[in-house]
């Protein structure tokens, strides 16, 4: 985890003297207040985001030149993978006709089945598809320090256009 830059100096932004936040992307100082920070108390689904967001402090200007176009963005692709229609394996009958052309996507290694659902009509989501097909998730117990054990999933789907 970077590091934040805190120092007593006047704020860029209002003009006030207070301890002040180094941007991280233009390196600017801004007090607390006007500062935006990206962490995983204001995001439900963290892991999602864009690895050069992830845990990040960001300017006023900065965050308006572009950044809140990518959050906005996710917002957008997070609310279409909510909607993306799923079918498992199980359902063949249902989706013979379904043309499946694009490789399956995956996902590995996460503590909840919904989530690894979720991730997986995220991909589909964010490719522009509005239906996975042939959903295969499957757990296995993974070891914890011995004694505990724990559940991770894994799977694979096939992304489809089904209203084009």
């Amino acid at each position: 985890m970077d590091i934040m830059i805190i120092e007593k100096t006047i704020c860029f932004f209002c003009s006030k003297n207070k301890t002040a936040i180094c941007c991280d992307a233009c390196k600017l100082a801004s007090c607390k207040h006007c500062s935006y920070f990206i962490d995983k108390d204001n995001f439900e689904f963290m892991s999602m985001l864009p690895k050069k967001l992830i845990n990040k402090t960001f300017c006023p200007d900065c965050y308006s030149k572009g950044i809140n176009k990518e959050i906005d963005e996710f917002h957008d692709i997070l609310r279409r993978a909510k909607a993306v229609n799923v079918y498992s394996k199980k359902q063949g009958t249902e989706t013979r006709f379904f043309r499946r052309i694009e490789k399956p996507v995956k996902v590995e290694n996460y503590d909840d089945r919904n989530e690894a659902l979720l991730h997986l009509t995220f991909l589909a989501a964010q490719k522009g598809f509005d239906t996975v097909v042939d959903l295969d998730l499957k757990s296995k117990k993974v070891n914890l320090d011995g004694n505990y054990k724990k559940l991770v999933w894994s799977g694979t789907a096939v992304p489809i256009k089904v209203n084009a």
